[in-house]
């Protein structure tokens, strides 16, 4: 269970720092190259208001020529309304043929920034009409090359992919090294606890067994006693039955605890176990309620035959106290490679605020207050569950019933 809380602890300090700093990556990530990208087209809409009359006059040139500087830091391609290309300065050789391809689809009255992979460089683009007192006579590509703010925002994104792995490993072997420490208190007095319960349920034993001795005596001896007096002795005994009971489920748990006696587990027949236990309890089921099985032959796992029938003991026992009349339905079958054990009753049913804790120790329900036990009963089916490498759930609805599934590994 230490273990199991470290691993947990671990597992959510280490994702809540994940989800944390990578949520402030991406923000930080995002914030920079929106700015950048807001930066290059507010150079872009600068370059074209100085340029905005030379570029008219280029519309009224008797011929269309292009030129070319590899230095120039913008470059720019004017159409006139037809499409036909009338004038350019660009940087890169071949590039206006791409641009124009490109911008096909667009109308030509309308403005679009476009950015543009070619051959490993980038490029941000604007598409902008031209007018002569507000009659369309042409329109222009503005751009500029962006390869290297491409090429730094490519990079500074696989540096904090980098950080954010590498610090959360950090973060991770951090927040296991705190979590013993945090555990490491807990985890004494839980083994202080554990060998308390095991070391007093084995002094008492001796001494609830002299005095259960001393009823049966007693109890032989009642012809000479009172009617009170001998109620007394019946109620005694009851109690010390109880007593006893309750030793033997705190001696079975500090056992499943501790690792004493760990069992030996070999190949058992779980389908034929669940057939005897079941045709036990339909023996002893009240005449208000209907039992019924479903139990798929040949189902075998590696296990303790004793501890697994008592697993199916205090399910089953559970459904038969907690289920005044209806019926319990007990179902044993194969799901890929595990046995699904499946009871379901017709009882008083689980609140949901209770579900996750009934598999605690000593605890009980609302509804059990008039009925016998010590709380021990799911305590004792979750830990034979867990040491058998299975799992323990219930489903439940108040007034309507419970379903327990037990899921164990099939050999």
């Amino acid at each position: 269970m230490i273990n199991t809380s470290k691993r947990k602890l671990t597992l959510a300090y280490t994702l809540l720092y994940f989800l944390l700093f990578s949520a402030f990556a991406a923000v930080l990530y995002g914030s920079l190259y929106y700015v950048m990208v807001q930066q290059q087209k507010n150079q872009l809409e600068t370059f074209y208001t100085e340029q905005q009359h030379d570029f008219f006059t280029y519309l009224q040139l008797p011929e269309s020529y292009l030129t070319y500087d590899p230095n120039r830091h913008y470059f720019y391609y004017i159409y006139d309304k037809e499409g036909t290309f009338i004038h350019g300065d660009e940087s890169v050789k071949d590039l206006q043929p791409v641009l124009y391809q490109q911008f096909l689809s667009i109308p030509i009255n309308q403005e679009k920034f476009l950015r543009t992979a070619w051959e490993g460089q980038h490029f941000i683009t604007l598409q902008k009409p031209i007018y002569d007192k507000q009659t369309l006579v042409g329109y222009l590509f503005v751009g500029q090359t962006t390869t290297a703010q491409t090429h730094f925002f490519t990079t500074m994104g696989y540096v904090f992919i980098a950080l954010t792995l590498l610090s959360t490993l950090l973060i991770a072997l951090l927040s296991y090294y705190l979590a013993t420490k945090a555990m490491t208190p807990l985890a004494m007095a839980l083994s202080k606890q554990k060998r308390f319960v095991s070391d007093a349920s084995h002094e008492l034993r001796t001494p609830l067994t002299i005095f259960y001795s001393s009823l049966d005596i007693l109890a032989l001896e009642a012809k000479s006693l009172s009617p009170f007096g001998q109620q007394l002795i019946d109620e005694l005994q009851e109690e010390a039955t109880f007593m006893e009971q309750l030793l033997q489920q705190l001696l079975l748990l500090a056992k499943l605890d501790q690792s004493e006696g760990a069992p030996a587990f070999k190949r058992v027949d779980f389908s034929a176990l669940a057939m005897i236990t079941s045709q036990k309890f339909a023996k002893r089921m009240p005449a208000n309620l209907t039992f019924s099985t479903a139990i798929t032959p040949q189902l075998y796992c590696n296990g303790d035959e004793i501890r697994l029938r008592e697993l199916l003991y205090i399910l089953l026992d559970n459904a038969i106290a907690y289920t005044p009349k209806g019926s319990i339905y007990f179902s044993v079958e194969a799901a890929h490679n595990t046995i699904v054990v499946t009871i379901t009753d017709s009882g008083v049913g689980i609140a949901a605020d209770e579900v996750d804790a009934i598999f605690g120790r000593f605890y009980r329900t609302n509804h059990t207050a008039k009925q016998t036990g010590n709380g021990l009963g799911l305590a004792i089916a979750k830990a034979i569950t867990l040491q058998h490498q299975g799992t323990i759930s219930v489903s439940s609805t108040v007034g309507k019933g419970s379903t327990f599934t037990v899921i164990l590994p099939k050999q």
